[in-house]
């Protein structure tokens, strides 16, 4: 697989705004959309050192040592979900610069996810919700997540 730790490849288009510097972070993120369209979204907890606490965003994380975010999204999806799917069902999507604290750049991939909500047993976050897009569009989400969004809905 394609490394690309540095810097997005042609298969995500960038979203927002973009600076010389990507920062040091690198994450993977997934927009989980099941059948009838809504869209799994995780609620950040509240731990210690967690960045946008309480706010709504995507399932992911980041990127480890020696892996590229193709592998960082498969295995997000299962550390958080429980849910494991093959690489080739997630499609490269969109490349988005983070905030303050952690500046950095992250990988959104799309997957088409067949899942029931009791079948959904969240790992990690403070909780989930499938939602359709104008329940999303009322939620506090993280800014940079609502940026993609919009442009996923509008494709």
């Amino acid at each position: 697989m394609k490394d690309l730790t540095r810097e997005p490849g042609p298969e995500f288009e960038c979203v927002g705004e973009w600076r010389d510097s990507l920062g040091d972070f690198r994450g993977a993120l997934v927009i989980p959309e099941v059948s009838d369209g809504r869209i799994l979204m995780q609620m950040r907890d509240d731990v210690p050192g967690i960045a946008m606490p309480g706010k709504w965003g995507l399932f992911g994380g980041g990127v480890d040592p020696g892996e590229g975010p193709y592998e960082a999204v498969v295995r997000e999806l299962h550390e958080e979900i429980g849910v494991l799917r093959p690489v080739e069902e997630f499609k490269p999507a969109y490349a988005v610069l983070t905030g303050a604290p952690r500046w950095g750049l992250l990988y959104v991939f799309h997957l088409k996810l067949d899942i029931a909500s009791e079948d959904i047993n969240v790992l990690e976050g403070g909780g989930f919700a499938l939602a359709t897009r104008r329940q999303i569009e009322k939620l506090d989400l993280i800014w940079y997540i609502r940026d993609v969004l919009n442009v996923f809905w509008n494709k």
